[in-house]
């Protein structure tokens, strides 16, 4: 790998935060950077690119059995990124997030991305009946 001068920056960034980002233009090795980084660290570390879609957004397909409920069989998608969504919807803190309309959505879709982490199915579904209020994923 060809040393740059932002690897020290990036060293020193992340012993102080538990995640950086790293900016800049097209095909100037910010993911060789991140994968550099993750294969040097003890702890279980991933990194974030934004420019693949599947890093971005998580689809659930509905679960389908024929349980005598209407039951909804729309996929379902949304941002796996908590922070994001929230920098999008311009919320700067947990009263803004509270009294916000994406409060919901931000809480399920964190929900899923940690246990769809830990647990990393083949595949994962949601279930939820047409008559249900709250989703439940």
């Amino acid at each position: 790998m060809i040393e740059r001068r932002a690897e020290a920056e990036v060293a020193r960034a992340l012993r102080r935060f538990p995640v950086v980002a790293v900016l800049g233009p097209r095909q100037v090795g910010k993911t060789t950077l991140a994968r550099t980084f993750a294969s040097r660290s003890e702890r279980d570390v991933d990194h974030l690119d934004l420019e693949r879609p599947s890093h971005l957004a998580r689809r659930l397909e509905p679960y389908h059995a024929n349980l005598g409920k209407r039951l909804v069989r729309s996929p379902k998608a949304y941002l796996r990124a908590s922070g994001l969504l929230h920098a999008i919807s311009d919320i700067g803190s947990t009263d803004d997030l509270l009294g916000h309309p994406v409060a919901g959505a931000s809480w399920e879709g964190f929900v899923c991305e940690q246990v769809l982490g830990v647990h990393r199915p083949r595949e994962a579904c949601f279930y939820r009946s047409a008559g249900d209020d709250a989703p439940a994923s």
